[in-house]
């Protein structure tokens, strides 16, 4: 049986969710062959709902003849529309180890050319047939650019690193590893294990320790956060320019084509330098690490990371290029 991550699942034609129902309907698959009947996690993508009112849930079934059985709940007091080719979630193969134990498909093998379009949203499209095939051709020049493509984030390879400079010679309070729920420490095990394995931190024996915090996303996974503020205490100050966001929109204005880059794990793509890396360091049950990348969370991160972004923009041929931060 053939081993599937990030496979995914749109609706088939136009889908009416009628108000307080519940509705199942067999969305389709294309990624898989049609003979084979897999088993698989399904994880819904939040951004397609267009309303607070529509639920979903994580689902295992199987895969059959192309289509995947979705369950989705509109608790709302309106009818809900969800055009056709939506790509509401991702499958992800179940393999079963013994009687007791299943392991799920998470390494994201680089998708064929075919894979790539189909999680493009070509829907409202305007472009001609030919003027289509050459935005696609530019998209799979570049694949390695697209998140969506092998599942690895960008890392910045320009000059720059984030230098962590500190105010003072003070140590931060000695801390333990808080008491966590099983639950917890595994989920940390797992999202250590990646980190390890992407090169985004390293074991660590430094004693600038901050406490890890897990936060629940609108997706229902868990986000990966330090909890710098005692070590923020500690750092200096340093000044880059925040503007002003209605001189951005002013700015961005009048103009008649506009694109959005978003960035994935954006603040991980920015480089610490060696020495910046021991104060960036965290505690969990199993150990000590540091990051090698740009936390989330640091005093210094809302300030930089605009600016790197917007040397590297600088390359694109646009009139005007403005980071944000969300």
């Amino acid at each position: 049986m053939p081993s599937i991550t990030n496979v995914p699942v749109k609706t088939a034609s136009k889908v009416r969710v009628p108000p307080r129902t519940t509705k199942v309907i067999h969305a389709d698959v294309h990624a898989i062959p049609s003979h084979e009947k897999i088993n698989c996690l399904f994880v819904s993508n939040p951004r397609w709902k267009g309303s607070d009112h529509i639920m979903t849930y994580y689902q295992t079934g199987p895969v059959i003849d192309n289509k995947f059985a979705v369950i989705l709940q509109n608790h709302g007091s309106n009818t809900v529309l969800i055009p056709a080719n939506t790509e509401i979630g991702n499958l992800h193969s179940i393999e079963e180890v013994d009687d007791n134990t299943i392991r799920i498909s998470e390494s994201h093998a680089p998708l064929t050319r075919e894979q790539l379009m189909d999680s493009i949203s070509w829907t409202n499209c305007t472009l001609s047939p030919k003027a289509k095939e050459v935005l696609q051709d530019i998209i799979w020049n570049n694949r390695t650019a697209f998140f969506e493509y092998d599942g690895n984030a960008g890392l910045y390879n320009g000059d720059e690193r984030l230098n962590i400079e500190l105010a003072t010679s003070e140590l931060p309070q000695r801390i333990r590893p808080g008491r966590r729920s099983r639950e917890i420490e595994i989920e940390i095990d797992k999202q250590v294990e990646d980190m390890l394995e992407k090169g985004m931190i390293e074991h660590s024996r430094s004693p600038y320790l901050s406490r890890v915090v897990l936060v629940r996303k609108k997706d229902m996974k868990w986000r990966f956060v330090v909890d710098f503020r005692a070590i923020n205490k500690l750092i200096k100050q340093q000044s880059h320019l925040i503007p002003r966001i209605d001189r951005l929109t002013e700015e961005a204005s009048g103009h008649k084509y506009y694109s959005v880059f978003d960035l994935k794990q954006g603040f991980h793509q920015i480089p610490l330098d060696e020495h910046s890396r021991r104060i960036a360091a965290f505690l969990t049950h199993r150990g000590i690490y540091q990051y090698k990348v740009m936390p989330i969370t640091k005093k210094k991160n809302r300030k930089i990371f605009p600016a790197i972004c917007r040397k590297a923009g600088g390359s694109f041929n646009c009139r005007k290029n403005f980071p944000a931060l969300s």
